[in-house]
Formats: structure tokens, C-alpha cells, sequence
């Protein structure tokens, strides 16, 4: 995957159930522009693994918005090997219900 914000947004929407996503090793993907209005990717809702290879995933600083990085929706299940997200933002309390 290009060390591409974009381009991993994108890879996120169009991977079916079950993919592995394999990140640039050591990028920063800095996410300016959210996918949702509250989720820097979209919202995941299904089997999926990102493989990092020591990148990490993080709301920008030039980034207007504030915005989580990832949600997981059920019956989405997640799976990060090897990648730090960072500076996400959420306008509810971890765990609270909505």
C-alpha cells in the first residue's frame, strides 16, 4: 500500500471481508480529511486485518476536524499487527453507548 492517506481510505472501503491490508513499513499516513464526519477510515464491518510494518495511523495537525481513526461496527472484527494510531479524537466517552 503507498504511503498514501488517501489511498489507504480507499483500500479500507473497497477490501472485501477477510483481506489483509499491508501498510508502507515505517509511514505516517496523516489523515486530513476524515472518511465520515466522524471516523478518519471508514467505518469497518467486516473481517479485517492492516499489517502495519511500524506505520502509523494518525488524525493530522492540519486537520480542521476532530475525528476518531477507526470505528469498528458489528459485526466488523479488526486485527492490527504492528501499527501505532494516534491522535484521534472522539466526542464520546471510550466505551460509552451513543
Amino acid at each position: 500500500m503507498p504511503c498514501d492517506p488517501t489511498a489507504l481510505q480507499n483500500a479500507v472501503a473497497a477490501a472485501p471481508s477477510g483481506e489483509t491490508l499491508v501498510l508502507a513499513a515505517g509511514c505516517i499516513y496523516s489523515i486530513v480529511t476524515p472518511a465520515t464526519p466522524e471516523d478518519a477510515l471508514p467505518v469497518i464491518a467486516k473481517a479485517l486485518t492492516i499489517v502495519g510494518r511500524g506505520a502509523t495511523i494518525q488524525r493530522s495537525p492540519q486537520a480542521t476536524a476532530n475525528f476518531r481513526i477507526i470505528e469498528v461496527q458489528s459485526p466488523g472484527n479488526l486485527t492490527l499487527t504492528a501499527v501505532t494510531i494516534a491522535k484521534g479524537h472522539t466526542l464520546r466517552d471510550f466505551g460509552a453507548p451513543p
